[in-house]
């Protein structure tokens, strides 16, 4: 939370070293210094009130008036400030030049809600404080915008009182606005706090404070958005006091903020150099934590290399973790993976001598599942079904195994139609089935759903991922989405539901389907309309003088637009 910029204290009185010496109200000058310079600041006043009187003296004496009067509002100010503004307007009527009357009664009014009083006080020509004051009421005006939820107002405050008074919490106040989530910019936010950084002198404790609190903030946002370039900036801009930090620790949680945020390549290469090139400045606990962690990295882009079809990259970042933990368990299995790339049987004879437990147990089903796929591309449906069996009886919710469902059932043949229901599917469908093959399409399209789903619920840190995962989800999606007209997620409950959507305003469908399902839907724009289908099979919808047959299979979400 931004706080109040320290005040300047009020000078010193000083009052000069010689005076007339003459008789009169000379006199009463004389004797006002001889009061000061005992300390007794009253007599000082009665004396210098006498010395107003005469027309020789009156200039003088207004002046050392003014200047005692001044030092007096500001000793009591914070008690009494009625009392004090008093002082300060009576100070500024002797002597409207001085300075210190002149900020200490525009604070009090700051202080009391009288901006525009203070701020016409403070437009006079020679003031040197009236300026930076001046930044200080707008400092506050826009803290205070800031608080209220005014982002546009406290910057353009934030930005008009930089302007002014070149402070740095101005910039820095500039940077929590361009991080403000409704109005966020970050390269706007970088450049307010590279524009800080320079002005932030050792010492000036608040100013580093949030300037180091706003650029860990700023670090992490430009990790979450995987702006790499922009990171490495950020590390490189410091105050005096950051100068010569080597930030070990920063570096590290950033790098990790980045791993989790799917920007591995950087966050690994920072985590390298660091070990490589610093490690003998570690401490050893430090050291061995930050060692673990990049193990962790490799292992979690091996995972996405073999995801994405590549079992070299998979095999560089194997070898690369084993260098720094050669008897981790999770990347051996990790190499077994990569082997089923291009080599399944070698691959299901290395699991075979991995130790064993549940890893292990999650990559022999994993192997099947790929054995899954293998069969069904040399055309042998019955091994097929062998595999998949075999495979979900070892971990039937991998998303691997998963995946290998939805290519079985798009290879096998609905067997809950009768062959009227059939003929009607392929003639009122609204679309041609290939080679009017009337496959399980909705049920694959709704496993390939959930096998997506299961792979974002295991994150980004899961190790053990089949090769060629994503290449063959995006295989099957293309090959039934070249005629399969609607998009289908997975449905968990029993059965299956119809969502209609309309983007054309309201429209009524009338719906029939197995064991007496019967009835209406209306959907508009913005509002869809379910139609729950508990016994799955044919589906005819009517609406818009259309007559569609829609084969319903069971978890199936289908949506379709009317």
């Amino acid at each position: 939370m931004l706080r109040n910029k320290p005040q300047r204290v009020l000078a010193t009185l000083v009052l000069a070293t010689s005076l007339v010496g003459v008789g009169g109200c000379g006199g009463s000058l004389t004797r006002a210094q001889d009061a000061l310079a005992i300390g007794d600041e009253a007599e000082a006043e009665v004396q210098l009130r006498k010395a107003l009187k005469s027309e020789s003296t009156r200039v003088e004496a207004s002046a050392q008036l003014s200047v005692l009067l001044a030092r007096q509002a500001a000793e009591f100010a914070a008690d009494e400030p009625k009392r004090a503004e008093d002082f300060y307007r009576e100070a500024l009527d002797l002597d409207s030049r001085n300075e210190a009357a002149r900020l200490g009664l525009a604070r009090l009014l700051m202080k009391r809600g009288f901006m525009t009083d203070a701020n016409e006080l403070l437009e006079v020509d020679g003031c040197h404080g009236c300026g930076r004051l001046r930044a200080m009421m707008v400092h506050e005006s826009a803290v205070n915008a800031l608080a209220a939820g005014d982002i546009l107002g406290a910057r353009q405050l934030f930005q008009q009182a930089f302007e002014q008074g070149k402070d740095p919490l101005d910039a820095l106040g500039l940077v929590r606005t361009w991080l403000a989530p409704s109005q966020r910019d970050l390269a706007q936010a970088q450049a307010a706090l590279e524009a800080a950084a320079p002005l932030i002198a050792g010492g000036q404790a608040e100013a580093e404070q949030q300037f180091q609190e706003l650029r860990i903030q700023l670090l992490g946002a430009a990790a979450a958005s995987r702006n790499n370039d922009m990171v490495e900036a950020l590390f490189k801009v410091r105050t005096a006091t950051l100068q010569d930090e080597p930030e070990f620790d920063l570096r590290f949680r950033i790098s990790q903020a980045q791993f989790r945020n799917g920007d591995s390549d950087p966050a690994i290469a920072r985590m390298t150099s660091l070990l490589e090139n610093s490690g003998q400045y570690l401490e050893p606990t430090q050291r061995q934590v930050m060692t673990a962690a990049l193990v962790v990295m490799y292992s979690a882009r091996t995972a996405q290399h073999l995801q994405m079809g590549d079992p070299v990259g998979a095999a560089k970042d194997i070898g690369a973790a084993l260098k720094l933990d050669a008897d981790n368990n999770r990347l051996k299995l990790q190499q077994v993976l990569a082997i089923a790339a291009n080599r399944l049987p070698l691959a299901f004879t290395e699991i075979d001598k991995a130790r064993a437990g549940k890893d292990q147990t999650e990559v022999k089903a994993i192997l099947h599942a790929l054995d899954v796929l293998a069969q069904i591309d040399a055309g042998k449906m019955n091994k097929a079904y062998d595999a998949l069996e075999k495979a979900e009886s070892l971990a039937a919710e991998l998303p691997e195994v998963l995946l290998a469902r939805a290519y079985v059932l798009a290879r096998s043949r609905n067997e809950d139609l009768k062959k009227d229901e059939l003929k009607d599917a392929r003639k009122e469908s609204g679309f041609e089935y290939p080679k009017g093959r009337i496959n399980q399409f909705a049920g694959a399209l709704a496993y390939l759903d959930r096998a997506k789903a299961a792979v974002r619920e295991q994150g980004v840190l899961h190790a053990l991922r089949g090769p060629g995962f994503d290449v063959r989800v995006k295989a099957l999606e293309a090959e039934i989405g070249a005629f399969y007209p609607y998009e289908v997620d997975w449905y968990p409950g029993s059965g299956a539901v119809i969502e209609l959507i309309s983007a054309t305003g309201q429209k009524s469908v009338e719906y029939k389907g197995p064991r007496w399902l019967k009835g209406t839907a209306v959907a508009s724009s913005g509002s869809s309309a379910e139609i729950p289908v508990k016994n799955v099979g044919l589906v005819w919808l009517d609406y818009d003088g259309k007559h569609i047959a829609v084969l319903v299979e069971d978890h199936t979400h289908i949506k379709i637009n009317i």
